[in-house]
């Protein structure tokens, strides 16, 4: 929805959820998958340096017809389910 969750905010959020410590790590180099398409390598490697920010909550609350709900809630939605 909004705002920015870089992949160290959201190991934060599955931990607090989860209650079990999370890490977040790089893919990098030979950690990525063999045949990564470059496209995908050349996006890990952007979302690595600035983060993914979120798109426009409005245009998403018009798609969806309803407003979307937040990382956080999302997160610990995830982590509860079975």
């Amino acid at each position: 929805a909004t705002g920015t969750a870089d992949r160290i905010r959201l190991a934060e959020l599955f931990s607090q959820a989860s209650g079990h410590r999370v890490t977040a790590g790089e893919l990098t180099g030979d950690a990525l998958p063999p045949g990564l398409p470059d496209g995908l390598r050349a996006m890990f490697a952007d979302y690595d340096r600035h983060g993914l920010h979120g798109g426009n909550s409005l245009v998403l609350q018009a798609i969806l017809d309803h407003a979307p709900r937040s990382i956080t809630d999302y997160v610990t939605e995830l982590v509860s389910a079975p």
